[in-house]
């Protein structure tokens, strides 16, 4: 992980933008007026909103010799074309690659693996949601689709073709974007309510949104696929048609709920988008406004400085550099080097404040408060006497919650489990003499 860098990607939405090469810099320029500067090296890609907007020969020549490839989209995201060097990655992995999708097991291998990375996530999703819920009903509507996943994972295990996997996913897609709408903020629902999903033209403001931010992430799983020499063309779960990334597209599935849905649920819930940032076409499709792509653009960015556990590097990663990793432990699978492709599945680390009173009128009290103390202080820290601060993930609370209640005596003790939102810093003030450690945070002594 340490050789790996995560570059910035420059989106360019301005109509009249001549983008040219200046002393290995980008230059943009608007009306012969320079808008910005961006040196090579900081870069990992071009992306490019709208048919006026130029490149010169002299930068698309180095951003070919540099690996940086060049997406060219319509005005609203639809695909153009794309600009790229030589492909990178040694010839025997992309064979290895077009034999795997020929074979019928081992494609259905592969793709189960994606459905349930994509399935997996998701139900994270909505069962993040269901705890975050201010109204029953829509805790209830989002647990009720929660079970309906675990039915769909158990399904995805006993698929006997890939098409039969397609439907699985796809009834599992239609339950999901049914209860999507239940985890939007309560006032701002009926704008921004789906009747399920709709694209080319998305027929309402979420569907508008998701499209977006599904071009930004397939545009992402697109360069870190050739990255590692594979074919993104050429995949395992979705059909393959001409012009269409297929393994893209498989690559993407994983990421879609806790990268893009997310997005698009902050977006809406913190009011940083409104019924104002969408226009109607005469077609009837809905479409962001210029000033809303950018603002999603850079709300996009932003996510991928984000970290998140990986279970197999069991540390943290930026979000924007996890399809990097997929697509490189995807290729080792492909290469023989592992029995089986391992999807990313997400584990969010939550802030937790653990309370106790445990009797010790007796030996046996004062012997479960000091099993009690150890038991906190292996996944966080004591901030008071019988309190402790415990960052850990979904199934690492969980864990927790089972040893200390083996341990405490309920006619005689008490505990209380608090979880606090992001961003901790808002919600946690320090006075007095002690200050936590922040476990994340550069630890020089």
């Amino acid at each position: 992980m340490s050789a790996w860098t995560l570059l910035n990607t420059l989106y360019v939405m301005t109509e009249g933008s001549y983008l040219r090469l200046d002393n290995d810099t980008v230059r943009i320029e608007v009306e012969h007026e320079t808008r910005l500067r961006v040196p090579i090296h900081h870069l990992c890609g071009i992306v490019t909103f709208g048919e006026d907007i130029m490149l010169s020969p002299a930068l698309l020549g180095r951003c070919a010799q540099a690996g940086i490839g060049i997406t060219l989209l319509g005005r609203h995201g639809r695909f153009l074309a794309r600009i790229e060097g030589p492909m990178s990655g040694n010839v025997l992995l992309r064979r290895a690659q077009y034999d795997t999708s020929s074979d019928a097991g081992a494609a259905l291998s592969l793709a189960r693996s994606i459905v349930a990375g994509k399935l997996r996530n998701s139900r994270t999703v909505l069962s993040r949601g269901a705890r975050e819920a201010r109204r029953d009903e829509d805790r209830e509507a989002a647990n009720v689709a929660v079970a309906k996943f675990d039915a769909s994972l158990r399904a995805v295990r006993v698929a006997g073709d890939v098409a039969a996997l397609r439907g699985v996913e796809g009834e599992a897609a239609r339950t999901y974007f049914d209860a999507l709408n239940h985890l939007v903020r309560a006032d701002a629902r009926e704008a921004f309510r789906m009747d399920g999903r709709s694209r080319r033209p998305p027929r309402d403001a979420l569907n508008a949104l998701l499209s977006f931010l599904y071009t930004l992430l397939v545009h992402d799983c697109r360069c870190a696929l050739e990255t590692v020499g594979l074919d993104p063309q050429v995949g395992f779960l979705h059909v393959l048609r001409p012009g269409r990334p297929a393994l893209a597209l498989d690559l993407m599935e994983e990421f879609r709920a806790i990268a893009a849905d997310r997005m698009a649920l902050k977006l809406i819930n913190r009011t940083q988008l409104k019924t104002g940032d969408f226009r109607i076409t005469e077609g009837g499709g809905v479409l962001l406004s210029d000033e809303a792509r950018k603002t999603v653009s850079i709300a996009w960015q932003e996510r991928k400085k984000d970290t998140l556990l990986h279970p197999l590097l069991e540390s943290e990663v930026p979000v924007g550099l996890l399809p990097q990793v997929q697509a490189r432990l995807l290729a080792r699978t492909l290469r023989g080097e592992t029995e089986a492709y391992l999807p990313f599945i997400a584990r969010w680390r939550v802030l937790v404040i653990v309370c106790y009173d445990v009797s010790t009128e007796d030996r046996e009290g004062r012997r479960r408060l000091r099993r009690v103390a150890l038991t906190c202080e292996a996944v966080g820290q004591r901030v008071q006497k019988s309190v402790f601060e415990c960052r850990v993930d979904q199934l690492q609370l969980e864990a927790l919650e089972r040893n200390l209640l083996g341990i405490i005596n309920p006619l005689q003790d008490c505990l209380r489990f608090y979880r606090l939102t992001e961003p901790v810093d808002v919600h946690v003030k320090e006075f007095g003499n002690f200050r936590a450690v922040d476990f994340d945070a550069p630890l020089v002594v």
